[in-house]
């Protein structure tokens, strides 16, 4: 093997060093004897071989290997240009995705003015085991090269250094290449820590709009980053556009969506009424802004005012001849009624809907359609339809590209064989979601898909397990900004201590997913105020279980969902027994019983 490559370039080597390098103790790893051979390979001095050898071999492993190569770099491309080598693998090491060459020239060169190619080229061309060409961008190979870079360069030489110089480069030229701009000059002012730039960039309307467009994660995780590490907020930031948004109306439909993700529910109802005030607001968007209000409705145990604004945009949909608009009016008024548990109003309305809709005019309604359609199945136990349903929206998927569509789906699909006791079969299913997520980048779902495994892993009585991955799911949710998705995970960590017996602890962390469920997530705020009742009754602090209990009640009658408001009442009625308060526990058994009767009665109508 050995020979065999150096022939392809006319040397060879005796048999000596040939046994020196079989024998030596990292050889035995390709990329290692690979990098070698390489060095050797352009040794110009067959006198300096056996030294070169014993050099390289003393590298204690693949890291130290690039360190004296990066030494052997500098050695022989040290000329005209003095710390081409660092710089030029300290700027690749900072860079996003990689740079283009003329981009590396550009911040290789002095005064404005590139660095002349006739430097660069004789270093690049001896740089195969390092870099890489990537779509047209040059990036390191492998991720032992950067800890090399960080060892050799890094440790007295500040990497901020270089996120500053690639920022201030692509502002530079943003008007000739505004992709490059949004893509990457935000994400070095976040990582070199330069909150006041980064802060002006956002708020800006019209570079927020091309962000959010190429990546919605990433602005979240700005902003994220900018709250935790300043004193700004997106809140300042966007009051302007809340109050004014005909300033820029496509950018405060944007905002909008950050405000709604981040839990800030207040000043987002507020930017959707302002819009609607706002005389151009075109008719389409009109009725997306009644929609995000219908949402926040019924996130607030407002049923009527939801369906209003459903129907508010529905007229739209119908004067506007706009049938995808009407689908997904449609479709909001059918989440409602299983939302609330009307599984029977719901299904034949969405069953005609999906003979209607043809996937060649909307294929992602289609789909949406289909997943309803097998969640209501799922919740009735017909998991065989469930599965058929599902799997006709995930072909829909594969063959229309809709891989953000997809990944739901294949939550979807998971739930169902957990359901039906196939839990080997969907822990591998959210594996493969979350290293699908994790190749792309996509920090939503890979929170997502940790939260279903760590609670895959609770259901099988592997607690540690559980709460290791629920803690990593955390750690993306929060550092990305999704506070409604931390609800959940927060709420599957504090069940485990429940079962732990740590009820203090688990209390803590119910007040904590209490504060952003009660401004947003209405049912999840309900299902906090039982499980904290349920916590304080173990502890048998009566009057606080109680409290919370009658809390999560009220909640559950307002939004009429069945399941949750049974359990809810069973949970009061031992606590209330507990207390020895037999005469309000009886009052509360007689109110339950009059709930199933009024349910029994409905689901005859």
């Amino acid at each position: 093997l050995i020979n065999n490559y150096l022939g392809n370039y006319g040397k060879s080597l005796d048999q000596y060093n040939l046994d020196k390098l079989s024998n030596g103790p990292n050889c035995s790893n390709p990329y290692f004897l690979l990098a070698l051979l390489e060095e050797l390979r352009i040794i110009g001095h067959y006198k300096l071989l056996d030294n070169t050898i014993d050099h390289y071999l003393q590298a204690n492993d693949l890291v130290s290997l690039f360190v004296r190569i990066f030494d052997r770099l500098e050695m022989d491309y040290e000329g005209p240009r003095p710390h081409i080598v660092r710089d030029a693998f300290c700027l690749l090491y900072a860079s996003r995705r990689g740079l283009t060459i003329s981009e590396l020239l550009d911040n290789l060169g002095e005064d404005d003015n590139p660095l002349p190619n006739a430097y660069w080229s004789p270093l690049h061309l001896v740089c195969d085991q390092t870099l890489v060409n990537q779509g047209g961008y040059l990036n390191l190979h492998h991720n032992f090269i950067k800890t090399a870079i960080e060892e050799k360069y890094l440790i007295e030489y500040p990497i901020n250094k270089y996120h500053i110089k690639l920022a201030e480069y692509f502002s530079q030229r943003k008007t000739e290449n505004s992709r490059r701009y949004l893509e990457e000059t935000p994400w070095h002012l976040m990582i070199a820590e330069d909150w006041d730039s980064l802060y002006e960039l956002l708020r800006e309307p019209y570079s927020l709009y091309e962000m959010w467009m190429n990546s919605s994660t990433d602005v979240m995780k700005y902003w994220e980053s900018i709250e935790r590490h300043s004193i700004y907020d997106k809140r300042t930031a966007y009051q302007g556009i809340i109050e004014h948004p005909e300033i820029h109306l496509d950018s405060a439909m944007k905002i909008s969506f950050i405000l709604r993700d981040s839990g800030c529910m207040e000043e987002y109802e507020k930017l959707l009424r302002s819009m609607l005030d706002s005389p151009g607001l075109p008719k389409d968007k009109r009725a997306l802004c009644y929609i995000g209000l219908s949402g926040s409705m019924k996130n607030k145990g407002n049923v009527p005012e939801s369906i209003k604004y459903l129907d508010l945009a529905t007229e739209i949909a119908i004067e506007e001849d706009n049938h995808r608009l009407m689908a997904s009016c449609i479709l909001s008024k059918m989440n409602q009624a299983i939302a609330i548990g009307q599984l029977d109003v719901a299904l034949p309305i969405l069953l005609k809907l999906n003979k209607m809709t043809t996937v060649q005019e909307y294929p992602s309604l289609k789909v949406q359609i289909l997943s309803n359609i097998s969640e209501i199945y799922s919740i009735k136990g017909d998991y065989h339809q469930a599965s058929q349903y599902v799997e006709k929206a995930i072909e829909i998927t594969n063959l229309n590209n809709l891989t953000d569509l997809k990944q739901y789906l294949l939550l979807s699909r998971a739930n169902i064989l957990q359901k039906t006791g196939e839990e080997s079969r969907a822990y591998d299913v959210l594996d493969r979601i979350y290293k699908y997520a994790k190749e792309v980048n996509d920090q939503e779902f890979m929170a997502r898909a940790l939260l279903r495994m760590g609670q895959s892993k609770s259901s099988a009585g592997r607690y540690e397990e559980a709460e290791r991955l629920l803690i990593d799911a955390l750690t993306i949710a929060l550092d990305n900004g999704y506070h409604l998705l931390s609800i959940p995970i927060i709420m599957g960590i504090a069940n485990i201590l429940c079962i732990q017996q740590k009820y203090r602890d688990a209390i803590d962390l119910y007040q904590r997913a209490l504060v952003v469920a009660e401004v947003s997530d209405f049912r999840n705020s309900g299902l906090i105020h039982t499980n904290l009742g349920i916590a304080y009754g173990h502890l048998k602090e009566w009057g606080k279980s109680i409290s919370e209990l009658k809390k999560a009640l009220d909640i559950h009658l307002k939004l009429g969902h069945f399941d949750d408001l049974m359990f809810n009442y069973e949970q009061l009625i031992i606590v209330l027994n507990s207390a020895g308060k037999e005469d309000e526990a009886l009052f509360y058994m007689i109110q339950r019983d009059h709930e199933i009767a009024k349910e029994t009665l409905r689901k005859k109508k």
